[in-house]
């Protein structure tokens, strides 16, 4: 199992001010992380923190703040890019704008080697699905189910084709290894509500997570 990109979001109710309150916030990370600023002067103006040491990404947007991760080195630790996510979100939740979270949300990105073609066209395709007369590449399997407290759960798994797959999940492959590697490959969501996220409820969430796809995938 190898966790190829991590994304967890939390959204809230549109600040509808955000793009005259957000500078004066992130700021201070400027000495962290580089920036981008996006539709620039436009409604739907956002800005990217990129922390290059780490290939982690805070999109701070009006409805939601995305922390994006290629690496899982020191991802729960409560200094660096998540202590900085968790910080932009008080104060952003601080603003006499800001309404209310709505949900927050987490995926995983999981290459699974240890699947030949042959073994997840028998185990998973075959008998999972009806699919016939198809290229192994366009097909893909999606499972959706509630899980505790109103929580959606969506698994989606095919087998990896890294000249397209890297390019459409935005996955860094930075010394090529990736290009080269096949096996099953999986999209795993889980969305729930929470009214003030912790760096502890990504922590929990990510482990939840991980461990629905070693019981159902890693039989």
């Amino acid at each position: 199992m190898q966790i190829l990109r991590t994304q967890f979001e939390i959204r809230y109710t549109s600040i509808l001010d955000f793009s005259t309150r957000y500078k004066a916030i992130i700021s201070p990370y400027l000495k962290l992380a580089s920036f981008k600023i996006e539709n620039f002067s436009l409604p739907e103006e956002y800005c990217v923190l990129v922390f290059k040491d780490d290939q982690s990404v805070i999109d701070i947007r009006w409805d939601r703040i995305i922390f994006r991760i290629n690496t899982q080195t020191s991802l729960f630790e409560k200094r660096g890019p998540t202590a900085a996510y968790f910080e932009i979100l008080k104060k952003l939740m601080s603003l006499d704008s800001f309404g209310e979270i709505l949900n927050i949300f987490l995926a995983l990105w999981v290459l699974n080697e240890g699947v030949s073609q042959a073994e997840f066209l028998d185990k998973y395709l075959k008998r999972r699905t009806n699919v016939g007369g198809f290229q192994l590449d366009d097909v893909a399997i999606v499972e959706e189910f509630k899980g505790a407290s109103d929580e959606h759960i969506r698994i989606e798994h095919g087998f990896f084709t890294p000249e397209k797959d890297l390019a459409k999940y935005g996955i860094a492959d930075p010394d090529g290894s990736l290009k080269t590697k096949k096996g099953q490959f999986l999209q795993l969501t889980i969305v729930t509500k929470k009214v003030e996220p912790t760096v502890e409820d990504f922590k929990n969430l990510h482990e939840r997570i991980e461990n629905l796809y070693k019981s159902e995938f890693l039989k």
